[in-house]
């Protein structure tokens, strides 16, 4: 009897930019890894729709790669979150206008 496994790796990053200058202002980086082995590893119960795979379903979520995927989600969303402060601190900074010049 062998067994089956599966691994999956997922890195997601978000860059949070300026709106009027469109500056990056900082970004983020989450990760996620998930090791699976034996019972079912990826159910494409409806998954698979005109060749292209349905990451809304629950095959997917229930899967290797969608569990990595919230992984790495929740880990970049943690860190946004942690460093809110600082986001706001640094838009408002680009935002502001010039200081006027002395005559």
């Amino acid at each position: 009897m062998s067994r089956q496994s599966a691994s999956a790796a997922v890195g997601i990053t978000a860059r949070v930019l300026g709106c009027e200058s469109g500056q990056v202002i900082t970004a983020f980086g989450g990760q996620g890894a998930v090791n699976k082995s034996g019972g079912i590893l990826f159910k494409a119960d409806g998954a698979i729709i005109n060749g292209e795979l349905d990451m809304t379903g629950d095959g997917f979520q229930n899967s290797v790669i969608g569990q990595a995927t919230t992984q790495a989600i929740d880990s970049l969303v943690a860190r946004m979150v942690a460093a809110a402060p600082q986001i706001a601190s640094a838009l408002q900074a680009v935002a502001a206008p010039p200081a006027p010049s002395a005559p």
